[in-house]
């Protein structure tokens, strides 16, 4: 068994070894510059997400170790899936000390196909719980839960 000292984090070989600041506009900034990527799909087709200047090049999502590019599909087919979604903080904190974010984002959207047990064409909202840990101004580790799914009229 593994003590503390000697557990090997996944990604520690393909992390940066030290800890940078972050761009001089600070952790909060950079973090709601990652939500205007995320937004900037404004209803465009086969638009895919950026998130080179974000995201370290593989990830830990919800203890599961993903490549970036994983992540922008990932992010690419809900948008396709839930026209108008909008990555909508409605509370973040932000500690800059250890690079970290929580955030809970609010999502409205009417779906064109059935999606998560809410049918087609029924408006919907729903919040998500997400934790970022940061390391040279790149997420390097996300954990996110989901609310239940409320049905709008």
């Amino acid at each position: 068994m593994a003590t503390p000292d000697t557990h090997i984090h996944p990604l520690k070989a393909t992390m940066p070894s030290t800890k940078a600041a972050m761009p001089a506009a600070g952790l909060r900034a950079h973090y709601l510059n990652y939500l205007e990527e995320l937004n900037s799909h404004a209803d465009r087709t086969g638009w895919r997400p950026n998130l080179a200047t974000f995201m370290a090049d593989k990830v830990i999502y919800n203890e599961k170790v993903m490549t970036r590019h994983e992540i922008e599909t990932l992010v690419a087919d809900a948008v396709h899936k839930l026209p108008g979604l909008g990555f909508d903080a409605v509370t973040m904190v932000i500690d800059e000390e250890s690079s970290q974010v929580a955030c809970r984002l609010e999502f409205i959207s009417t779906p064109n196909v059935d999606f998560m047990g809410v049918p087609a064409g029924q408006r919907f909202k729903f919040y998500e719980y997400v934790f970022y840990d940061f390391m040279d101004g790149l997420v390097v580790k996300v954990h996110r839960v989901f609310s239940a799914f409320e049905l709008l009229v």
